[in-house]
């Protein structure tokens, strides 16, 4: 997982959704007199969230393989690859 992940990783999400949050609850308030379903608007979308987050994480840490890390990995090998044949 240290392979994956600094602090950097575990806080700039936090913030992110702060804002996120910021911005759907402007959303829902301008919508809700339009569409009632609107107050359900906030709790869909972090479930959403909540769910992609947690099967990203069973992929890393408990299987530790999957379409996104090695998606990973190999565009570290390509970058790796371009430092390479730029320097030469």
């Amino acid at each position: 997982m240290q392979d994956y992940l600094s602090f950097v990783d575990l806080i700039v999400p936090i913030i992110f959704l702060v804002f996120l949050y910021l911005i759907a609850k402007k959303k829902q308030l301008k919508n809700i007199d339009t569409n009632p379903s609107y107050k359900y608007y906030i709790y869909g979308l972090f479930l959403k969230i909540v769910g992609g987050i947690s099967v990203c994480l069973i992929y890393a840490l408990y299987y530790g393989y999957g379409d996104t890390l090695n998606y990973y990995n190999d565009c570290v090998v390509l970058i790796n690859l371009g430092q390479k044949s730029l320097l030469n």
